[in-house]
């Protein structure tokens, strides 16, 4: 899944906000918790744990991503399959200046250990990461004007 959005926020807070790991569920509204759990060469590893429900299937998930933080202030996050709820799975956050503001694209693919309905289940899962992923925008903006 892609989204793309404007941010009304400077670019560095829009980062800072997306890099405080251990206050993720400020941003992401589903997050019960968020640490680092350990360092890698020249990444970081990230246990995100969530609680969410698609029409009465309601489901803790745990995931580990393996998230590394590059020079220009791009973000890519990696699902390790040994640990969590995701057989595979990877984040890539662009973040970059446009303006006064910033624009902010996210692409996501994931692929779950655990059952989704059949037929319609997998459209619900797209529609509710979408919502998700666009109140994540909204939270985004808020906290990074904020700071």
């Amino acid at each position: 899944m892609l989204l793309v959005a404007r941010v009304d926020a400077p670019r560095d807070a829009v980062h800072r906000a997306l890099t405080d790991y251990a206050h993720l569920d400020r941003v992401i509204s589903n997050v019960e918790q968020s640490r680092i759990v350990g360092h890698d060469a020249d990444a970081l590893r990230l246990l995100v744990v969530s609680y969410d429900c698609i029409l009465v299937f309601c489901k803790r998930i745990t995931q580990v991503q393996i998230v590394t933080e590059h020079e220009d202030g791009n973000i890519d996050a990696i699902l390790d399959p040994h640990h969590g709820d995701f057989d595979s799975g990877q984040l890539n956050w662009r973040i970059d200046a446009d303006g006064p503001g910033t624009r902010v694209t996210l692409n996501m693919r994931f692929v779950p250990r655990f059952w989704i309905p059949p037929i319609i289940g997998p459209w619900l899962l797209k529609l509710r990461l979408r919502n998700q992923s666009e109140q994540t925008i909204l939270n985004l903006e808020q906290l990074a004007a904020k700071s």
